[in-house]
């Protein structure tokens, strides 16, 4: 199988076989759509927002980590 061509991860954690809670799916549709919105000239972020999505982002892969273990 190819992988597809998306870098939606939500879509791409269900291609994995990944189950996701709620707040989980939430979260990465939040970092999906930074992730496409910081590539664009314009794009600002604060420090707060910066170190808030580094937080959430870190907890995301303990969790990920732990179930992949």
């Amino acid at each position: 199988m190819e992988p597809p061509k998306t870098h939606d991860l939500v879509e791409l954690a269900d291609l994995a076989g990944i189950e996701l809670a709620e707040e989980q799916e939430t979260f990465l549709t939040r970092l999906s759509d930074h992730a496409v919105r910081s590539r664009y000239p314009g794009a600002e972020y604060t420090e707060e927002e910066v170190r808030q999505l580094f937080e959430e982002t870190k907890r995301f892969f303990e969790w990920l980590r732990a179930k992949l273990s």
